[in-house]
């Protein structure tokens, strides 16, 4: 509902309609049932497309009776005194504030998008949720509208439907996929893509199910870093299926790192020093382009190094400094003491530009052995347009 109101604020905004507040909040009401119809569950699209032509009504009935008052040059007392303006006006506004409170249920309300900074983050989720409600909705027949539809193909992303033994169904980007399987197929850094796939579905902190790998575009020769989501789907036949689509050379996302980082501690607390080896492996889920997971304890001991696969290369963590004489790794240790997680941004140097650009530290607190333990992963600090 945010976003909506947002959109039709900005328009407004940039509309000469704002040097006429009258007519200006008329037409900020029908561009808002308008823009609102457009992210309504089927079921509520005639609802919000009945609004609209209310509004219109309303903002004609209004606007004339404007007309009436400079026609015959009554004053704006004795425009208000007619029970016809009043009327049309009273409803209009009341119309206006049930729509500022929300009629009805946006199809993206519970996919929780803020924790996304990125506006192409946002959108591949919801070209997904989209097409996981067509298979909810239609079965495997479903199958059929995303072939014909040219929406679940664009050169931004393509769609794919798997089933949980990686049996690919459905791929628009790569059509000779459909009918292998997948299970077993790694990319050039040896990750496993489809069962870090079903990994993920299974994880509860990674509510979208998101998978960073190495793939190639269709038609291309060449690998590309890649960022998926996916959503689980049971289908009226009862064939449990996943969908999917990814974006290549994807923004990093502050919550891209919070899933892992979060997820290694869990893993710890659940299987001890036998989660390590795993966590330190590149081609598992907790490492991906140039964020590693890393732990170590309160005196600096290193478990998992941040910058090298040897944890026997000890590294004076707390002494180190950025470009600016910051020191993130002792900052985000103290402000634990108090906390059980924390972002800290710092400085580096960048080989791209000139002046030292930021980056994320997330660190999170748990424990090993009677002992406080600290893992966690840095990132680029987000900067979207």
């Amino acid at each position: 509902m945010t976003a909506s109101v947002d959109y039709v604020f900005q328009r407004f905004r940039k509309t000469p309609l704002c040097n006429d507040p009258v007519n200006g909040l008329l037409r900020l009401c029908e561009m808002a049932c308008f823009r609102r119809a457009g992210s309504c569950r089927k079921d509520a699209l005639g609802v919000w497309f009945r609004c609209y032509a209310l509004c219109r009504e309303r903002r004609e009935a209004v606007i004339m009776h404007l007309k009436g008052l400079y026609c015959r040059k009554e004053t704006a007392v004795e425009m208000f005194r007619r029970p016809a303006f009043l009327s049309d006006l009273v409803r209009l506004l009341c119309f206006f504030a049930w729509l500022l409170l929300g009629a009805c249920e946006s199809r993206y309300d519970d996919l929780d998008l803020s924790v996304y900074d990125y506006r192409d983050t946002r959108n591949l989720v919801r070209f997904v949720h989209d097409a996981a409600r067509v298979l909810e909705r239609e079965g495997l027949s479903g199958l059929e509208e995303f072939r014909t539809d040219k929406r679940y193909r664009s050169p931004d992303r393509y769609l794919y439907v798997y089933d949980m033994q990686a049996n690919n169904l459905y791929h628009a980007g790569m059509p000779s996929l459909e009918g292998k399987n997948l299970y077993e197929v790694t990319d050039i850094n040896g990750k496993k893509v489809s069962q870090l796939i079903l990994q993920a579905l299974d994880d509860p902190g990674n509510r979208h199910a998101w998978v960073h790998y190495t793939w190639w575009a269709p038609g291309s020769f060449y690998p590309v870093p890649k960022s998926s989501c996916h959503a689980r789907v049971t289908t009226p036949e009862g064939v449990e299926v996943y969908v999917g689509a990814g974006m290549d050379f994807p923004h990093e996302e502050k919550e891209f790192v919070r899933i892992v980082v979060d997820g290694a501690v869990r893993l710890i607390e659940t299987s001890g020093e036998q989660a390590l080896a795993e966590l330190a492996d590149p081609r598992s889920c907790w490492n991906y382009r140039d964020v590693r997971v890393f732990a170590f304890f309160r005196d600096g001991r290193l478990l998992i190094s941040p910058v090298v696969q040897d944890s026997l290369l000890q590294l004076q963590l707390f002494e180190c400094r950025d470009e600016v004489g910051h020191k993130p790794f002792a900052s985000a240790v103290n402000r634990l003491d108090t906390r059980e997680r924390v972002w800290e941004v710092f400085m580096v140097r960048s080989r791209y530009q000139r002046t030292p650009v930021k980056k994320c530290l997330y660190l999170c607190r748990t424990s090993l052995g009677g002992q406080d333990l600290f893992v966690g992963a840095i990132t680029d600090l987000p900067q979207p347009p």
